[in-house]
């Protein structure tokens, strides 16, 4: 890809069929400072996008821990309610069992 004139580009894909990817790709910038030296980035703008990455990867860290104590709450809600309804699926058994000899034993 070729570039005309200096300035922000962004790349965008479309994930069509919705699973997870990974991209991967090396951009190799070749520049020519014959124009004025204004275009070309100084320490401050490295510093600045430095500080942008740091903070996007704190937050990136903030949002996997919560999703990782979501699952963990999930999880355990997900036993709670496995436990319960194996307990009513014995109550019902249990209930059934006594009506069935209740009805049986009247009858001999």
């Amino acid at each position: 890809m070729q570039v005309d004139k200096s300035g922000a580009y962004s790349f965008c894909y479309d994930n069509k069929k919705n699973v997870e990817l990974t991209m991967m790709f090396t951009i190799r910038v070749k520049e020519n400072h014959d124009g004025d030296d204004i275009e070309i980035g100084t320490k401050d703008d490295v510093d600045k996008i430095s500080g942008q990455a740091f903070d996007l990867y704190s937050q990136f860290l903030e949002v996997l821990d919560q999703q990782e104590r979501m699952m963990e709450k999930a999880d355990l809600y997900k036993q709670i309610n496995d436990k319960i309804n194996s307990q009513l699926v014995i109550c019902f058994y249990a209930k059934n069992v006594m009506q069935f000899a209740i009805f049986i034993i009247p009858m001999k």
